[in-house]
């Protein structure tokens, strides 16, 4: 199924500096892996007992390997204002998200389209789109594994403040060290080669108006609140918002007669 073309979303960011785009890329490409491979480790005893006959059993092996080329290709909907994370079914250039890409390579594209129609920031959990659960369990997958596999994708201004991740990796700006690439950020500026180490972090300086105590305050007062919350089952997302897109044009990008077609990737060789 060949994609639309990408269309430039922000300015290019100083040479050995990694934007919004690059950094969204390989955070997507990596979740996506991580979910192929426990798609994959699905053993056929456990997908008997979910009731899966032969025909729904190849059907999805069929998407998985049509999700693999998916994310090795790394052509992902862009999310083109400043916000939290948020899934985009389609985005406004015709890229597709992962589930969007397996309903239309399945023969599908109607269904794509009334999504897209209806709910085209909508968390795949939240859907009502009429067929979308039958189209689910056709192709052997739950709604879990489906929100699983669809991402959310960051928004961050184009302004360049240059600052160094964690990882060691200059970015174009914090936005994208900590939303995109969901790194903290070790300082501001380029990297000089050696913020990789936490050793090497200038220390932070104490609170001079702390007084001391032990751990029990500091977890009365709030700290570590982040660990006991329960993880969100719609997949590596952020919770949150919905609504349609604005700007769209739907029908005339993603008409019904050429979405099945016009938007066919080319099939790769499973792996």
């Amino acid at each position: 199924m060949a994609l639309l073309p990408v269309a430039a979303q922000a300015a290019e960011p100083t040479p050995d500096a990694v934007g919004a785009l690059e950094a969204d890329r390989q955070r997507i490409q990596e979740h996506l892996a991580t979910v192929e491979a426990d798609l994959r480790a699905v053993d056929l005893e456990a997908l008997e007992a979910r009731g899966l006959d032969a025909d729904q059993r190849d059907a999805r092996l069929a998407l998985i390997d049509e999700l693999h080329s998916y994310w090795t290709t790394g052509e992902f909907p862009h999310n083109p204002v400043h916000s939290p994370k948020r899934p985009y079914f389609f985005d406004a250039e015709g890229r597709a998200c992962a589930v969007g890409q397996l309903v239309v390579a399945s023969g599908h594209g109607e269904l794509a389209q009334a999504v897209i129609e209806g709910e085209n920031t909508a968390y795949l959990l939240d859907m009502q789109t009429e067929g979308l659960v039958d189209w689910a369990d056709t192709h052997g997958f739950t709604l879990l594994e489906l929100a699983r596999i669809q991402p959310s994708y960051c928004g961050c201004p184009q302004e360049e403040e240059l600052v160094c991740g964690a990882d060691g990796v200059t970015y174009a700006n914090a936005c994208v060290a900590t939303e995109c690439a969901g790194v903290e950020v070790a300082h501001e500026g380029a990297c000089e080669g050696q913020e990789q180490d936490p050793g090497t972090w200038p220390e932070e300086a104490e609170d001079e108006t702390e007084t001391g105590g032990d751990d029990e305050d500091d977890d009365e007062s709030g700290g570590g609140e982040d660990d006991d919350q329960e993880p969100d089952p719609r997949g590596c997302s952020l919770a949150g918002a919905g609504g349609d897109l604005e700007g769209t044009g739907w029908l005339g990008l993603l008409a019904l007669t050429g979405l099945g077609l016009g938007l066919r990737r080319r099939r790769r060789p499973p792996c």
